[in-house]
C-alpha cells in the first residue's frame, strides 16, 4: 500500500504531507480528526517490508513503538498512539515545531555557547531518566539531528535502534553490525559490542562537542574507515581550544564522556547535573552583565550571538540596538514552521514571503536564509494542495541553489530528495 497525502489511516489520522522518507520509514505531518490537533505519524512503507529484511524490521518497529509509548520525559518526544492499517504499522507522535540540532548547527556553524548550554542540559536530562528506568534505555543513535526543538525546548527522538537492557529481550544486533551513526557512536559501539549505558555518555559527549566547535572531531568526509578509526583510537584536542567563552568545567567533562574507555566515563545522572550547574551558572552571569549593561547580554557583539546588536556610546550611554535582517528573519521562519505544523498554510506561506523581503530589502537576497524560507513557500504550498505552482517554485528554486551553494551541500540534498517523493 502507498501512502500519500489525503488519506486517512484507522479512519482518523488523516496524512497532510510527508516531510521525511529514509530507509524502511516515512514520516507524515498529519491531522488527527478525533482530537482535532496536528500530529506526526511515522510509518513502515508495506512494499519494502516485504523484503528478505521486512520481518526483522517490523520486529524493530514494534519495539520501537513500544519503547516509545513508554517513556515520559519533556525532554523526549510523546507517542500519542500506534497502531496497523492495511498492512501498514504506524506511530503517532506529537509534532515539533523544529528543526534539529543538526539543520540549526548547519544554518549557524558555530552557536553562542548559553544557547548550546542549554540544550545540552535538556538532552543530558533525558539520557539520565533513560539510564535510570528500571529497565534502562539506551538510544543508541544520540545525534544532532535526533535533538529537535519545539519552541525552545529540546527534545529527543527517533528510538528506532534502542536497546532496552532487560535479560529476557533478544539482542536485535548481531555482533560485529553497526547500528547508529559512526561519527557520534562510542568506540566499542563500532565495534559491535553489546549495548551499554556508557555508549549514550559517549556520544552526547560528542554531540556536544561537536556542537561548540562546529562538527565532529571523528568526521572524516566520505572516508568512513577513517572515520571509524578516529573514533577507536583519535583523541580530540580540548573543547577549550576551541572557545573561550566555555565554562572551564566543561572542557574536561566533555573530555570523560568520551574516554576511549567505557568504565571511565562518568554516568548520565552526574553528567546531567554538572551541565545543569553550569547552565544556570551562565545564566545567572548573563542576567547580571544584563543588568550592569542596561540589558544587553553578556558578550554581545562577540560573534557568537545572533540576535540583535549593541553597543555602549559615548559617555557609557547604550547605544539603541540595531535590529538585524538575519535575525528578525529568522523569527520570521520559525513563526512561519509552527504555523506550517499547525495546518495554517496560509498564514505559514505569507511569514515565509515575509521572511525572504526582509532579506532582500538589506540586499542579501542570495543568503541561505532566503533559500530556507523559500522552501517553506514551496512546503506550504503543497500542504494547501496547490501543486503545480508549487513544483515550478521548488525548480526554481533548486536552479537558484545549485547556483550558489556547492553540489554536496545538504540543502541541494534535501531539495532533490523532496523533488524525488513528489514524482
Amino acid at each position: 500500500m502507498e501512502l500519500a497525502p489525503g488519506m486517512a489511516l484507522a479512519d482518523r489520522y488523516r496524512l497532510v504531507e510527508r516531510i521525511g522518507r529514509g530507509g524502511f520509514g516515512e514520516v507524515f505531518r498529519a491531522y488527527d480528526e478525533s482530537l482535532s490537533r496536528a500530529v506526526a505519524i511515522k510509518t513502515l512503507r508495506a512494499t519494502e517490508a516485504s523484503e528478505a529484511a521486512g520481518k526483522a524490521f517490523l520486529s524493530r518497529f514494534e519495539r520501537e513503538a513500544r519503547v516509545m509509548a513508554s517513556l515520559r520525559h519533556p525532554s523526549i518526544v510523546t507517542v500519542h498512539d500506534r497502531g496497523v492499517h492495511e498492512g501498514v504499522a504506524y506511530v503517532v507522535m506529537e509534532l515539533l515545531s523544529g528543526p534539529d540540532l543538526g539543520t540549526v548547527q548547519q544554518q549557524r556553524r558555530v552557536l553562542p555557547a548559553a544557547e548550546v548550554m542549554g540544550y545540552a542540559a535538556q538532552a543530558a536530562s533525558a539520557v539520565q531518566y533513560l539510564h535510570g528506568l528500571s529497565e534502562p534505555v539506551v538510544h543508541r543513535d544520540l545525534k544532532p539531528a535526533n535533538l529537535v526543538l519545539d519552541d525552545g525546548a529540546v527534545k529527543l527522538c527517533d528510538f528506532g535502534i534502542a536497546a532496552v537492557l532487560a535479560p529476557e529481550l533478544t539482542r536485535m544486533t548481531q555482533a560485529g553490525q553497526l547500528m547508529g551513526t559512526p561519527i557520534f557512536a562510542a568506540p566499542e559501539q563500532v565495534r559491535g559490542e553489546t549495548a551499554s549505558p556508557t555508549w549514550d555518555v559517549f556520544s552526547l559527549g560528542t554531540v556536544l562537542y561537536s556542537l561548540f566547535a562546529g562538527g565532529s572531531p571523528f568526521f572524516a568526509g566520505p572516508d568512513m574507515q577513517e572515520s571509524l578509526r578516529r573514533v577507536q583510537f583519535e583523541q580530540p584536542r580540548p573543547l577549550s581550544s576551541w572557545r573561550g567563552d566555555i565554562p572551564a568545567q566543561l572542557s574536561p567533562l566533555v573530555a570523560a564522556m568520551m574516554d576511549k574507555q567505557a568504565d571511565r566515563r562518568p554516568p548520565a545522572a552526574f553528567v546531567a547535573q554538572e551541565l545543569a550547574a553550569m547552565r544556570d551558572s551562565m545564566n545567572a552571569l548573563n542576567a547580571a552583565g544584563s543588568a550592569q549593561l542596561g540589558g544587553a547580554p553578556l558578550g554581545a557583539g562577540s560573534g557568537f550571538g545572533t540576535g540583535f546588536g549593541g553597543g555602549v556610546g559615548i559617555g557609557g550611554m547604550a547605544t539603541p540596538p540595531v535590529p538585524d535582517p538575519a535575525a528578525m528573519a529568522e523569527q520570521r521562519i520559525q513563526d512561519a514552521e509552527r504555523l506550517l505544523n499547525g495546518g495554517r498554510y496560509a498564514d505559514a506561506d505569507h511569514d515565509f514571503a515575509e521572511a525572504v523581503k526582509l532579506m532582500k530589502a538589506a540586499n542579501r537576497g542570495s543568503d541561505r536564509l532566503v533559500l530556507l524560507a523559500e522552501f517553506g513557500r514551496v512546503r506550504a504550498g503543497y500542504a494547501r494542495g496547490d501543486g503545480a505552482a508549487s513544483a515550478i517554485r521548488l525548480l526554481r528554486l533548486t536552479d537558484r541553489a545549485e547556483a550558489v551553494l556547492d553540489p554536496s551541500d545538504d540543502f541541494i540534498q534535501t531539495l532533490h530528495r523532496f523533488q524525488a517523493m513528489r514524482r
